[in-house]
């Protein structure tokens, strides 16, 4: 349903307010029919402008690259993690640099980033922090694809090989001092949830400026792609060389990578097969808007802190358009609850 049909405290006052918002033409800062489609659809505005912007993967990558290791996004400087909303705000900031909105108008932009967070470089070498987000590029050929592919989830697997011992620890305590079952699975969830080295972090930032304001606010909608495929192949190399996969081991993490490097690399090929030309449209080569891309990764996907059923993901998470959570924002303006 849209928000402009619900009902709520100060009913009247506040659909007025969003029936305005709803007249009210939108600048969208977006090349993408597809995207302003995506708009267009969830009702909340009656007429949409495109601005033509280039989106992330449209970008030059030596400008991104630059974009990125240049810019300081004050209190979580080391994660990188606002970048994407920098990116929309820029797009913002172009567009009315180039005279292309009215003041009357919302602007609107969003960019979508997969990032995710190694300790390593390609080669294998310790980088400074693992709390930094690397922010993936669309690939340009398929080759490129693999392997950067192949970066993140080797990157992923070294980080879950450290976080398993944790994990079984924590659920062994759990169990000796009589938890509930569905206590300790919450438990290991929101520490699944909260460890970023062990995903793919699908990053969307948006920015916008409501009628006659001189102001952009900016925020932005994380989902958490969390590929147990891989963390599958280290617990079964386990369990053939130890017996037990759930027992503490002194692994050795290099090792224990050259075993499923052949794994991965061939998990990586079918990922490219089922996408086709697909893995050189989107930025990181992989459509997480597609089930079938989840099912061959046997991903888990969290968002705000909780895994989502997989018939609750909507698609819109990945597809650089976050309608619900722009619709939120909407509504606490609308409400007074939030800054406009």
């Amino acid at each position: 349903m849209s928000i402009y049909r619900e009902g709520g405290e100060h009913e009247k006052e506040r659909l007025a307010r969003l029936e305005q918002f709803r007249q009210t033409p939108v600048y969208f800062a977006s090349g993408s029919e597809k995207k302003a489609e995506v708009l267009r659809r969830s009702g909340m505005f009656k007429e949409i402008i495109l601005c033509a912007s280039p989106d992330a993967g449209d970008r030059e990558p030596e400008d991104h690259r630059y974009f990125l290791e240049t810019y300081d996004d004050h209190f979580f400087a080391l994660f990188k993690t606002e970048a994407p909303m920098a990116v929309a705000k820029g797009k913002l900031d172009n567009m009315i640099g180039a005279g292309q909105a009215r003041d009357d108008a919302f602007l609107l932009a969003a960019d979508t980033m997969p990032q995710f967070f190694p300790d390593t470089d390609e080669q294998g070498k310790d980088l400074k922090t693992s709390m930094e987000a690397i922010s993936m590029e669309r690939p340009k050929t398929k080759e490129e694809a693999k392997r950067q592919m192949k970066y993140v989830f080797m990157s992923i697997i070294r980080d879950y090989i450290a976080f398993r011992d944790f994990l079984h620890f924590q659920a062994k305590d759990m169990a000796e001092r009589e938890q509930p079952k569905d206590k300790i699975k919450r438990t290991l969830d929101l520490m699944w949830c909260g460890r970023l080295s062990s995903c793919v972090k699908v990053n969307t930032g948006i920015a916008m400026r409501f009628p006659q304001s001189k102001d952009i606010v900016t925020f932005n909608e994380e989902i958490n792609i969390y590929p147990h495929v891989f963390y599958n192949m280290v617990d079964r190399e386990l369990k053939e060389q130890y017996g037990d996969p759930d027992e503490d081991h002194d692994v050795q993490t290099e090792k224990l990578l050259k075993k499923v490097e052949a794994q991965v690399e061939q998990k990586i090929d079918e990922l490219i097969a089922l996408l086709g030309e697909k893995v050189l449209q989107v930025s990181g080569g992989i459509d997480y808007s597609d089930p079938n891309v989840r099912a061959c990764l046997g991903a888990r996907v969290s968002r705000n802190a909780q895994f989502i059923p997989e018939d609750q993901i909507d698609p819109e998470w990945f597809q650089g358009v976050p309608t619900k959570a722009i619709e939120e924002y909407i509504r606490r303006v609308a409400q007074g609850r939030q800054a406009s």
